[in-house]
Parts: C-alpha cells; structure tokens; sequence
C-alpha cells in the first residue's frame, strides 16, 4: 500500500509543515510523487485510488499504469533529458571503434581523419539527432566553393553515409535523418582514362630522377597498383600489400599480395627488368611517388592524369595487342570480367583503337 508523507522544514526553531508526497509501490518500481496538497482528506481520496491501482500492477506487472498514475495525481511526469551527441564527439568514437575491431585499415583511418578535419568539422558541435538538410546543404557549399572534383565529393558522402548508419546501429539516432539527397556523383572518368604510349613517353621525359622513371614504366608495363609496387610487407607502412619476383618457366613472375589479403601472379616482361632493378635499389614511399607522377604530367602538359592511370593504361594496351579478355582479366587480377571491360572498354579514345584493330585483323585474315 502507499504512504503519505507530509513534508516540513524549520522556521526560527519551530517545524512548519507544509504539502504531501505520496510514496507509491507499483510491480516495477517505486515512485515518491509530491503532491502539492495540503488538505488531508483531498489526499486521503487520492491514496485509495492509488492504492487501487497498485493491486492492478502487481496483477498485471507487464503493463506501464505510470501515465495512469500521475493523471490521478494530477502532476506531471518529470522530463528526464536526453543526454546530447555530438557529431564531432560520435564520428571519433566510430573510428576508434572500427579501428579496435579491425573494420578499416590504416589509409582508411587516414582519409576518414582527413576528411573530418577539411570538411565535416564544422559539424562538430551539432546534436546528432538534429542533423538535417541544413547541414547537408553546408557541407555541399563549402566542397563545391574549393572546387573538389566529384571523385572526391564522393567519398566524403560515403564517409558521412557509413557515419550516419553507424549512428543508427548504435541507438544514438532512431532513423536516418532527412537527408535524401547524399545520393552519390556520376564521377568523373578521370580514374579511367588510357594513356596512349606516346604520351606516357613524354611524361617519363620529365621524371624527376631516374628511379621515378623506373616506377612509372614498372607501373605501365605491369599493371601493379601504386601500393602493389612495394617488395617488402612493411614498406612504407603499406598495409602488408607487396609483391615479390622469381624465374619461372623463363618468365619474370610477379606475386601479388594485394588488396583483401589476395595473392595472384602477373608478369614482368624481361625489357621492363633493368627498371625493375632501379625501383628495386631505390625505394620511395607510395605518397611521395604520386606526387612525382602528378609533376612529371604537369610538366608534360597532362595534368589531368593521375598514377591510377598507368594501370588502366595497361589493361588497354593488353586489349589492343589482341589478348582474349579473360587473359586480360587473369593478368589484371581482377575478380570479375566486369571490372576489366569497364577499364578497357569505357575510354571512347581507347574503345576506338580497339575496334580499328579488331577490323584490321579481320581484313588480313580475308
């Protein structure tokens, strides 16, 4: 049953009695509800219909006769306010989550720390759940006033959508917020573009040194991603991504340790071995070799050119020297066919030299 209580303080030494609380026992907990009455029998009224209600929650413990209680009350529930997130505040606990259960690796870490600090700080202090379009419509501002390419837009919405879905696994958001439009970019096809031979002659022509120009022929003549270039697991804190050679069958082979934890061959053809051996004698971490590669094709007039390129370069050059795609596919070490024709067939330029030589060969077969 519950108990009445009437609350009472000192004054110049004498005890002054002043409203009532009601101590209430229900099948779930128990609740002293101050009243705010003083008239005894007004509670007394009270009192029995909670005591009414008690036996109904004993009786029915699964069922919340809270509501129902305050309302003969006649109080207000009190408000408990929910502790706020903020975006800065949940965006580095979700790193440092993926990074503790090995989700993301290194270079990922980075870029998601990159991006936070050029471009969704400004969100720090935001209250999670009150993410909206607003911001949306900052964040898209400020990349489109710096001119990023939508390659890199692109990743930023990724990184905002992983966030966001995080949230919502974590209970910090009950639903994704109204924020229909991070839909991503068409993006541009600069990751694709061929670079025909003639004008990778010209970019190796302004290599800084000579070692640069060893990787960018290694590179182009291989196929091998920038990383992949590595001969040791823990070069340059590449992520265990390398690859290391051996004589085979009269043919340089190439182990790849690439990027999943796949291991595949390809080949070096044995004119690309002298520049395979000056990569080899002089490394150069895979930051500083982008670099490198990006002021060789400013120099030469291709600035538009990124190191990407020398793989899908490759890939192309294979298609043109008439090579059955799955060949392609098998030295390209993709998983797919898919992939390889989107490298080699997407390039307008490319697909036209491939077409001009499949007709040659038809007509000297004729």
């Amino acid at each position: 049953m519950s108990q009445k209580y009437r609350n009472s303080y000192l004054k110049n030494g004498q005890r002054v009695y002043s409203n009532y609380s009601l101590v209430v026992h229900l099948a779930t907990e128990t609740l002293r509800i101050p009243l705010g009455i003083s008239d005894e029998a007004e509670i007394k009224s009270i009192q029995r219909k909670v005591n009414s209600l008690e036996i109904q929650s004993k009786n029915n413990p699964e069922i919340d006769y809270k509501p129902t209680l305050f309302k003969i009350c006649n109080v207000a529930p009190k408000v408990i306010k929910k502790p706020k997130h903020y975006f800065g505040e949940l965006f580095n606990k979700m790193v440092a989550a993926k990074k503790r259960n090995g989700e993301i690796r290194t270079r990922a870490i980075e870029l998601y720390t990159t991006n936070y600090r050029l471009h969704l700080r400004v969100f720090a202090n935001v209250d999670i759940t009150k993410f909206n379009t607003k911001h949306r419509d900052i964040l898209y501002a400020n990349m489109d006033k710096k001119g990023y390419k939508k390659t890199t837009i692109n990743i930023v919405r990724r990184q905002l959508i992983t966030f966001l879905n995080w949230c919502k696994e974590e209970s910090y958001i009950k639903s994704f917020p109204k924020v229909k439009q991070l839909r991503l970019l068409d993006e541009d096809k600069n990751h694709k573009k061929v670079i025909f031979r003639e004008t990778f002659e010209t970019i190796c022509s302004f290599a800084r040194t000579k070692r640069d120009e060893a990787y960018f022929r290694v590179a182009y003549g291989t196929g091998l991603r920038l990383r992949e270039l590595c001969t040791e697991p823990n070069q340059f804190d590449n992520e265990g991504i390398y690859h290391t050679i051996s004589r085979v069958d009269n043919i340089w082979q190439l182990m790849v340790y690439g990027k999943g934890g796949k291991v595949l061959p390809t080949i070096l053809p044995d004119d690309l071995k002298p520049y395979y051996d000056i990569m080899v004698k002089n490394p150069i971490s895979p930051r500083a070799l982008t670099s490198n590669f990006k002021f060789a094709c400013r120099l030469s007039g291709n600035a538009d050119y990124y190191f990407h390129n020398l793989r899908a370069s490759y890939i192309n050059n294979l298609a043109l020297s008439g090579r059955h795609p799955k060949q392609i596919q098998h030295l390209a070490r993709h998983s797919d066919l898919k992939i390889t024709n989107l490298h080699y067939m997407d390039d307008k330029q490319a697909n036209w030299e491939i077409m001009i030589n499949d007709i040659e060969k038809v007509q000297y077969k004729a």
